[in-house]
């Protein structure tokens, strides 16, 4: 939230920093869509190091004076925050067991959307009170008590994991019996095998770590352990995984609708003060509204959907296809362009103003809904690989976000209100048909990737990354 809050706090104040400075609208919002651009691998000390680094590009941040700088203080900060959705997502799949992911997703997602709502909320009042400036300045002591937070509570979640049983993927109906016992596929194993082996009935010894322990930055004893040794491997790996239609269709989804997100963040403060007059104190209010329709979010998808997907599994004898998650995504068929058309027609009709902020939580609840569903259809499907495929679909993402996020302002002002809403409805509706694609030929396409699937598995498991 504390990265977050960082990102989203500039939205309700883009005009008090355009006419205080030398920056356009345009350039503002351009620059934006330079922060996803960095990628951090890395557990405890990136996040504790990315904190840090954020600290002080808030501080940094009031003193920009020309395009150059504000682009160059973004792109840092977009590198320096990128553990805000990467690395988050990773972390869960080390913590909590398959069947407990989608209820800890949708609380990720949750409060990612929250803070993204939340911050220029509370940045109107700063401003109106404080001037502009202090709303980068709060955001930069909010991180500084994360900071703290962080090196005192986060312990760190990645560990080499020994793996002797066989394990099951099941793709596409078949089933397929992994060996993980590097260099030894042989039904009768060695002595020495065996000696490694607990006995039945037996269970791993851990040593309880102490306080001490879990404050290191480093933990020096796995230095030598293949992870290290394994970097270049989950830097490639993700871009491999491009190949596997799931996690491009997740990748694309995930980034269409934060893309609408970021187009309404980008819009805001220019329509809520054009068509309404809304002060630089009453911008932030109207995003009560998302915060608000971001916890019916997580009600529909976690709640309702954990126990929804239960049924159509009982009603599918007993065994859950990933692709059940995504009938989830049906309201948002009318929810998602409805939304859009309310939003920017509402403004450009200059309709109650309570119109176009109801839209906002809609966009919210959309967003919400469909980031949590499409994220955890990817780790449904590809369980064994989800922290790398994870980044695959960041990764996408990412690239989407850059576009949208440097282009908002100039696709309103050429096309104007109607008709650039207009074309984002039609193209919304478009993209959540897609879902549809996924339940119809899903199964079939994890089928014809179950080789690519094993040789990943087989990877992970020589480097002790297998989950």
């Amino acid at each position: 939230m504390s990265i977050a809050i960082s990102s989203a706090a500039i939205y309700s104040v883009l005009d008090p920093i355009s006419k205080a400075t030398s920056l356009s609208v345009a350039n503002l919002n351009a620059g934006t869509g330079y922060m996803p651009l960095g990628l951090a691998y890395g557990k405890r000390p990136v996040y504790l190091l990315t904190t840090l680094c954020t600290i002080a590009i808030m501080i940094w941040a009031p003193f920009t004076s020309n395009n150059g700088q504000w682009i160059a203080n973004k792109t840092l900060q977009g590198f320096f925050g990128a553990p805000l959705e990467a690395l988050c997502e990773i972390s869960m799949t080390d913590i909590w067991f398959t069947h407990e992911r989608g209820k800890y997703l949708t609380l990720y997602v949750l409060a990612l959307y929250i803070a993204n709502s939340i911050a220029p909320l509370i940045a109107g009042f700063i401003a109106a009170g404080q001037g502009w400036k202090f709303v980068l300045y709060w955001c930069a002591i909010y991180n500084a008590v994360s900071l703290l937070f962080l090196y005192f509570f986060l312990e760190e979640t990645n560990w080499s994991r020994v793996l002797e049983a066989s394990e099951e993927a099941i793709m596409d109906g078949q089933t397929t019996h992994l060996k993980h016992k590097k260099g030894h596929h042989d039904e009768d194993p060695k002595q020495e095998d065996l000696e490694r082996q607990p006995s039945q009935g037996q269970g791993a010894i851990y040593t309880r770590k102490t306080f001490r322990d879990k404050l290191r930055l480093i933990d020096t004893t796995k230095l030598e352990t293949k992870n290290g040794k394994d970097m270049l491997g989950q830097v490639v790996r993700p871009l491999l995984y491009l190949k596997l239609p799931v996690v491009v269709f997740c990748g694309v989804s995930v980034g269409c609708y934060q893309m609408w997100l970021s187009f309404l963040n980008g819009t805001e403060s220019m329509i809520m003060t054009d068509s309404y007059g809304f002060s630089t104190v009453l911008l932030g209010a109207p995003f009560a509204s998302p915060i608000i329709f971001s916890v019916f979010g997580y009600l529909y998808a976690g709640v309702f959907g954990d126990r929804f997907i239960v049924k159509m599994a009982r009603r599918n004898k007993g065994v859950y296809e990933p692709e059940f998650r995504l009938w989830l995504l049906v309201p948002l068929i009318v929810l998602a362009p409805g939304s859009q058309l309310l939003w920017g027609l509402g403004a450009y009709f200059k309709i109650h103003w309570m119109g176009p902020v109801i839209a906002m939580g809609i966009i919210s609840f959309v967003t919400v809904v469909g980031v949590q569903v499409c994220v955890s259809y990817c780790i449904d499907s590809y369980r064994a690989l989800s922290g790398e495929a994870i980044v695959t679909v960041i990764l996408l993402r990412n690239n989407l976000l850059f576009g949208v996020n440097y282009g908002i302002t100039p696709w309103v002002t050429n096309m104007g209100l109607r008709n650039a809403y207009i074309l984002a409805a039609c193209l919304v509706f478009v993209q959540v048909l897609s879902f549809f694609i996924m339940i119809k030929f899903g199964k079939s396409c994890r089928g014809k990737t179950v080789k690519l699937y094993l040789k990943a598995c087989e990877q992970l498991q020589a480097a002790g990354l297998m989950h």
